[in-house]
């Protein structure tokens, strides 16, 4: 994605004008229609992601047009709503939609034309030093909390992949162990870690959380830069749950080990602090402890499936990491 900023008016842009047809005959052709170049800008295993430029960029907006290659439930339909959502309550964090279906004409996946989000991924998490672009993030993660369950659950329905209530959360780490034979040389002690969570964690907690929807793709190319504004894409696997949930994996994902555990701790309060929400920081840290054996089952089991040597010993390697801070976690 480059780093220009269109001054094209996005928001008084009447979408009913766009020829999707045509766009989408394009797509299926792999050529551009007239008035418009489309060009792959993104692919991956999941979808590709093509970027449509018009030839006259006064009249129209330059377009995301995302293939999902997954068909196992709505995906493209699911982000229409979950953007939609977020321009109805008045926020510019995430693209404008335009179009979505499950069953294009013309095309064998699902579709999805959007805003093209103009400015450049971020490569990586910002360094510890960096107060203004954490706080960014801290906006791009939170917002998206505010959107109202009972207001919104009809358009974007809960699809369970996320936890309400620690128990949740144990649950998910008793699925994950179940992968890994008994057999294994590192089941004996993940088992003790995980019966050591549901021995220390209290099922439920003593209040209510609030419920919001939680990023479940928190990998930092989706926040783009534009020099000015920190914006997001990626929102198919969006899902309602406490709000707490995705703070906790963040702070715990495998991809930002170099976070010092200090500067989490800042994150956590200063989010807590940002969003009115005092108790977010004891059940993000919750969340994140449970985490820790989840990601040294899982970095257990990509390690032995991996043949690279040099990058199964730097699995095995981080997984050795990730039993230590889950054995203080739950010491004992």
């Amino acid at each position: 994605m480059s780093a220009e900023v269109h001054p094209f008016d996005i928001h008084a842009f009447d979408a009913s004008r766009l020829d999707l047809p045509n766009l989408l005959a394009g797509i299926a052709q792999a050529q551009s229609p007239q008035g418009w170049t489309i060009v792959p800008a993104h692919r991956s295993q999941h979808s590709t992601i093509y970027r449509a430029a018009p030839t006259d960029p006064t009249e129209f907006p330059v377009l995301s047009i995302k293939l999902y290659h997954r068909h196992d439930r709505p995906r493209a339909t699911r982000e229409e709503a979950i953007m939609g959502a977020l321009q109805e309550f008045g926020v510019g964090i995430g693209p404008r939609p335009f179009y979505a279906s499950e069953t294009p004409d013309g095309l064998s996946d699902p579709v999805l034309i959007s805003e093209w989000v103009h400015g450049t991924p971020l490569k990586k998490v910002p360094p510890a030093t960096d107060e203004e672009m954490w706080h960014r993030l801290m906006t791009a993660l939170g917002i998206i909390k505010h959107l109202q369950f009972s207001f919104t659950a009809h358009a974007i329905p809960m699809m369970g992949s996320g936890a309400q209530q620690p128990k949740d959360a144990l649950v998910m780490l008793d699925t994950e162990l179940s992968t890994l034979s008994p057999n294994h040389p590192a089941y004996e002690i993940l088992a003790h870690l995980v019966s050591r969570a549901h021995a220390i964690i209290t099922p439920e907690w003593a209040k209510p959380p609030r419920i919001g929807l939680n990023r479940f793709d928190l990998e930092m190319n989706h926040f783009i830069w534009d020099g000015h504004h920190l914006r997001t894409v990626g929102f198919e696997n969006t899902d309602w749950a406490d709000t707490a949930y995705d703070i906790g994996q963040f702070c715990a994902h495998p991809l930002y080990e170099e976070v010092p555990p200090s500067h989490w701790v800042w994150f956590r309060w200063e989010f807590a602090r940002l969003f009115h929400e005092e108790e977010i920081i004891f059940r993000s840290t919750t969340y994140s402890q449970i985490a820790y054996v989840l990601w040294a089952i899982r970095l257990t089991e990509k390690a032995d499936s991996t043949t690279d040597p040099a990058q199964q010993s730097r699995l095995y390697a981080q997984r050795d990491r990730y039993l230590k801070k889950a054995q203080k976690a739950f010491a004992g």
